[in-house]
């Protein structure tokens, strides 16, 4: 059986004896067909770029492809041959197409940059503007001291740290007494990672929104964690002599690990703890400070 062949820049399909076609030549390339099931139809014929076997069943795209693919893929040295040794220039209508398909590709770029600089300078901007805009539009009616002195804690406090353990057992406390404070005196922003903001007063007596360092954060959980301790005395004293039975003692002296920290060292601790308390403090600021 003859080999269909279709006339210009085309693949041929051959066919073995049973009259399968098992293969596409394209491009000076050969396409096995059953290792590419999608040229499975003997109905259409497929070309392959001859510098990256990408294949194609489009004649119109398949030359758009060629034209770039064979400058792309060549390196400098070639292309310099190349022009030296190149008896005659392309057609005028071909190197217009090559151009204006670069001219295109050139402005579908640009834009994708100006909207990259635009997102980044949108993000330089909301960095610089946070305190700006905290001092301006959000003012708490106590500073970050006094609401965390003002905290109180119940039974049910403690017994999250009875159950779990010193970091997510505090954790749990900071998170239910923050959860509902309304115009509250701390933020976080999912642009600044793991930064804290807080309405404090200064050393002039102003109270102002400041960006907070670890010691600001690590006095806010020994004050937490003091109010926990409380608590824990008044456990204690509930217990009376059943804390010297063999059961009591073990769960007094389990509760008491807990209650002062576990096994982790402190300042493991509080950067495990101030990282839950970013992720579920942290606000998105894209459309409020823009």
């Amino acid at each position: 059986m003859a080999a269909p062949v279709k006339n210009g820049q085309t693949g041929k399909w051959f066919h073995d004896r049973s009259g399968v076609v098992i293969s596409i030549l394209c491009g000076h390339k050969k396409i096995d067909r059953r290792s590419h099931p999608q040229y499975a139809s003997p109905h259409e014929y497929c070309m392959q770029c001859p510098h990256c076997t990408r294949p194609y069943q489009r004649k119109t795209a398949f030359d758009k492809h060629v034209a770039c693919c064979s400058i792309l893929s060549s390196s400098a040295k070639e292309r310099e041959s190349f022009g030296q040794d190149l008896a005659e220039t392309p057609p005028l209508t071909e190197v217009y197409k090559l151009v204006q398909r670069l001219v295109i590709n050139e402005a579908r770029m640009q834009k994708r940059i100006e909207r990259l600089e635009n997102q980044l300078s949108r993000s330089i901007k909301r960095k610089q503007d946070v305190l700006g805009w905290l001092n301006q539009s959000a003012h708490p009616t106590q500073s970050f001291t006094q609401w965390a002195r003002s905290l109180t804690l119940t039974r049910a406090d403690l017994e999250c740290i009875f159950v779990s353990d010193y970091v997510e057992g505090l954790y749990q406390v900071i998170r239910r007494v923050t959860e509902n404070v309304v115009c509250a005196p701390f933020r976080c922003f999912a642009h600044q990672q793991n930064a804290f903001y807080l309405y404090e007063q200064d050393d002039a007596d102003t109270i102002e929104w400041k960006k907070a360092d670890n010691a600001a954060m690590t006095t806010f959980i020994d004050t937490v964690h003091h109010k926990v301790i409380e608590q824990f005395k008044r456990w204690q004293d509930e217990q009376g002599d059943n804390i010297y039975t063999d059961k009591g003692s073990r769960t007094y002296h389990t509760n008491v690990r807990r209650v002062m920290g576990g096994t982790l060292p402190r300042d493991v601790s509080h950067t495990r703890l101030r990282t839950k308390m970013y992720n579920v403090w942290k606000t998105d600021t894209r459309e409020t400070l823009i």
